[in-house]
């Protein structure tokens, strides 16, 4: 990823003229990613989320929903306090506003994620014993699904390539910050079930990769829909695990023959060399690809 891309703000809604400094906006960051930390832990211990439902297990897909529902908003009314209140910034500038043509940038996000995983996909069941399977959900289980991937997806975006990251952006450069963001991102899975080295470093290149759409878009709708889309393919398109975490109730592959390095094994395409190399692939298109494709000007009208 090239350095800078594009300003990590846009014009009207900041102060542009400001010097980026280590200091106050590093401490910012900081302050933000510990009190959105905490706010994470207490919501967790309120809740006591359980993902079992979404399996087909005993559980309830509502109170994972509405756990969800309250870290966005938590996230999101935590960065427009820091916003206005430390910066003096429109809440604009955290790059979530419907400006027109917003959808378009989703979509083309979603549209990239769903591409990596199908890409994966593909080249996994060429490989003998590599096959797997689906199950036919109802309309509720999957309108659950469907919901649940957006919240999750919303939440890890304000917490990896939000406020927080154009703080660091701020201070220490793009790549910088984005390495720092995409590290934390893939440690924060390192505990998920049956997580590998190699799935670890998956997530960390699919953080880079959002990061690298979040620079050059100049908003969060497009890593936002890129998120969505990738594990939306993998959990219900595909019905892989999505790091890690089964969701469609059924074995999700049966691999008598091929390793766990190529197809991910247990926990899922996201733990395959394969990926690695798409998701690699797709940091260099998009970092290499002209900028009025990405850059929310352009989808104006």
């Amino acid at each position: 990823m090239r350095e800078p891309i594009v300003s990590t703000t846009r014009a009207g809604d900041a102060h542009p003229g400001l010097p980026a400094q280590i200091g106050p906006p590093a401490l910012r960051a900081a302050g933000f990613s510990v009190l959105l930390y905490l706010g994470w832990m207490l919501l967790s211990g309120l809740f006591h989320p359980s993902l079992e439902w979404f399996a087909g297990r005993a559980g309830s897909a509502g109170t994972v929903l509405l756990y969800f529902l309250c870290l966005d908003g938590f996230a999101l009314g935590l960065s427009a306090a820091f916003l206005s209140g430390a910066d003096g910034q429109n809440f604009r500038a955290l790059g979530l506003w419907f400006f027109p043509g917003w959808w378009r940038q989703a979509a083309v996000g979603g549209a990239a994620g769903s591409l990596c995983i199908t890409l994966v996909a593909m080249a996994v069941a060429r490989w003998r014993g590599a096959i797997a399977s689906a199950a036919a959900l109802d309309a509720g289980r999957l309108s659950a699904l469907i919901l649940f991937f957006l919240l999750a997806a919303a939440f890890e975006e304000l917490m990896f390539r939000g406020y927080g990251w154009q703080r660091l952006a701020d201070s220490l450069g793009l790549v910088t910050a984005s390495l720092i963001s995409s590290l934390l991102f893939g440690l924060a899975h390192a505990g998920n079930p049956r997580s590998t080295l190699l799935s670890i470093t998956n997530t960390i290149l699919a953080g880079v990769l959002m990061c690298v759409v979040r620079a050059r878009s100049q908003a969060l709708w497009m890593p936002l829909g890129l998120h969505f889309g990738w594990n939306l393919s993998l959990g219900v398109v595909f019905q892989y695990p999505v790091s890690g975490y089964q969701f469609s109730g059924v074995s999700s592959a049966a691999f008598s023959s091929a390793p766990d390095w190529l197809t991910g094994g247990p926990y899922g395409l996201e733990g395959s060399l394969i990926l690695t190399a798409v998701a690699a692939l797709a940091i260099l298109v998009l970092s290499l690809c002209p900028r009025n494709l990405l850059s929310p000007m352009d989808f104006r009208g």
